[in-house]
């Protein structure tokens, strides 16, 4: 019994470790793994630094889903991204909208049409402030609608 317990309490925290935030393989999935490699390790590099960031300013992990299917996965990174739209290159917006365009199959061209106005619409964003030459972290972001709020 007692092996047994240990046996348990040293294989379950190994089997979590390894289980958080494993992205499940779908056509989706694996295209956006191809615009964002750090996807594959469960981030979306925002600040282009090569590592992870999970602080006050900036939290670059996409929350961990918990079903495990991929369409479901793709859709809430596609979630993230519109949220965080600001920190994201043009090029890399530009791209996922065009991999929308062309999806294929029943599902995909659904989810296609939920997300992809909304991701023309985060482009055409992205273009304003890089224009402007404005930046915001989300920190910074949320202090000034305080502010405005409080006019």
């Amino acid at each position: 019994m007692r092996k047994a317990l240990l046996i348990f309490f040293i294989i379950m925290p190994i089997f979590f470790s390894q289980s958080q935030n494993q992205i499940v393989t779908s056509p989706l999935t694996g295209e956006l793994k191809k615009i964002f490699p750090a996807l594959s390790r469960g981030y979306i590099d925002l600040n282009q630094n090569g590592g992870i960031d999970q602080n006050e300013d900036i939290d670059e992990v996409v929350a961990e889903s918990t079903i495990k299917d991929g369409l479901i996965q793709g859709k809430e990174i596609l979630d993230f991204i519109i949220k965080n739209y600001e920190f994201i290159p043009l090029e890399k917006l530009n791209r996922l909208g065009e991999i929308l365009e062309n999806t294929r199959g029943a599902i995909p061209e659904l989810i296609s049409l939920q997300y992809q106005s909304r991701i023309d619409d985060a482009a055409k964003k992205k273009e304003e402030l890089d224009a402007m030459g404005l930046y915001l972290t989300p920190a910074a972001r949320r202090e000034a609608m305080d502010k405005m709020e409080n006019l």
